[in-house]
Order: C-alpha cells, then structure tokens, then sequence
C-alpha cells in the first residue's frame, strides 16, 4: 500500500482521527480463542500500521510482534514494553519460524494483500489450534442522522476511484474472499447483534480529520491539487443545511466486519 508508505504521510494524523475498536470486540475473539484451546503467549499484528490493535493485544498476550510495509507508520507506532515492531510484509513472514504464534491478527489490511500468498505463510506461523482473526470496516454512519450519513457516503464514493487495487474487497466486508481455515465465522456489524465493534464520539472537526486520512483523499489531492478541498466542501455543505452538530459531540459507528478461523 503506497500512499502509507510514502515519506510525506502524516501517520501522526492515522494514530489521532481513526477509530479504535470495542474492548467487546477483542473479548470475542479472546473467548473463541480460548474455546479453540488457544494459548496467549506469541500474538502476530500484520499491517499494524500504528500499533493500535498492537497496543490491546499487549494487554493479554506475553509477546505481540506488530509488522508493516510501511516505517513510516511505524514511526508513530505506540510503544509498550511486550510489543515489537517490524518492518515486514503480510506476504512474507519468514522472520518468524514454523508454529511459533498463537494468533495473527489483521485490522483494516487484509484487503492490501496477495491473499494466497498471505493464506500460505499464516498455515505455517500459526501453532495448532491457533486463531487467525481479520477485522474490517468501511462506510461510516452517524447515528441518528440518516441525512448526514448518507452525504457522507457520497464522499467516500465519490473518492472510491483513488483508493489503489484491492479496496473493492472492503466495500464487500470480504464477502467475495475465501478463507481457507477451519470453523471460519464471519460476523457483521449491523447485521450481527446490536452492539458495534466500533464506535466514537466525533466533532466536525474530527470527522474533516479521519476523512483526510484516507489514502483515496491524499492521492485525489496530489491529482487536483487547484481543486477545492473535497472533504471540506462535503462537511460544509452538511453544516450549511443543518446536517451536522457545529458544536457538540455525535456518536459515529462503520459498518465493519470480525472474520474468525482457526488451526486444527
């Protein structure tokens, strides 16, 4: 993934404006985990970008290794004293021997990678009856505000077309992506329970923010860098007609998916 490569991303900004996900989430996955007969001793972040999903699984796992192509996200990684991290690729694990990781988790990435390749190397890290657990989201909703939600995937359709190959598996959840473990689970948000894996209280602010860290909206600004911001002119749009809450918190959540295997 490139754009979050590149020298010039503020991945300071990543750590700030995008969203961290349920402590009811991570219990989840820690109680199929466990039902598996799982142990928490080694724990694997692929496309950990800045360490957030690195940071929670710290709290329970004795080690977690966190890789990503890019060091520029690394640089803002948060640190904690059980987690390293590594430059590395999703597609190429070889710094980490045969059957030595209990789970490999994957947040907001998998749909960046060479998804054969990535299956193979997964087959060989993970211990016997350890998890593998992908997470995803993609369209954003503002609760209680269908107006401003539906503007607001206007925007994020509108900058679909700069996102580089591989985003459209997001669009779908993964639906269109076979998962070759075993007791493979897929669970979806809002379609399963009534509970978000997400969710944050977000100002204007803070949502003109999360949106400038897409990488669709850094490559359309390199593209028409005479244009008007595309963002901006989409929240002020929502603030001029009443759409958006100018000076109070509201609650956001994303449609977003928890996809679950196992080793035998």
């Amino acid at each position: 993934m490139t754009t979050f490569s590149n020298s010039d991303y503020n991945s300071d900004n990543y750590r700030k404006f995008r969203p961290n996900y349920q402590q009811d989430l991570y219990q989840l996955v820690y109680k199929q985990h466990t039902e598996n007969g799982a142990n928490f001793d080694v724990a694997l972040d692929v496309g950990t970008g800045t360490g957030q999903v690195a940071e929670s699984l710290a709290a329970r796992f004795q080690k977690v290794y966190g890789i990503d192509s890019s060091s520029t996200m690394l640089d803002s990684a948060i640190k904690g004293n059980n987690i390293i991290y590594s430059v590395g690729s999703a597609e190429d694990l070889s710094q980490f021997g045969s059957q030595s990781i209990d789970l490999i988790s994957v947040a907001e990435a998998f749909h960046w990678f060479n998804h054969s390749k990535f299956f193979d190397e997964v087959q060989r890290v993970l211990k016997p009856q350890g998890t593998l657990v992908i997470i995803g989201y993609s369209f954003l909703l503002l609760e209680g505000q269908q107006e401003a939600t539906e503007k607001t995937k206007k925007l994020e359709l509108e900058l679909t077309p700069f996102f580089e190959k591989g985003h459209e598996h997001l669009r779908s959840l993964y639906r269109d992506i076979h998962i070759p473990m075993h007791n493979v689970q897929r669970l979806y948000y809002p379609r399963y329970g009534s509970e978000p894996f997400m969710r944050e209280s977000f100002t204007v602010s803070h949502l003109r923010s999360y949106f400038k860290t897409s990488s669709a909206y850094k490559t359309y600004c390199a593209k028409f860098p005479l244009a008007n911001d595309i963002v901006d002119t989409s929240i002020n749009e929502m603030l001029k007609e009443g759409q958006l809450p100018e000076n109070q918190l509201f609650d956001v959540t994303w449609e977003s998916v928890i996809i679950l295997g196992h080793m035998r």
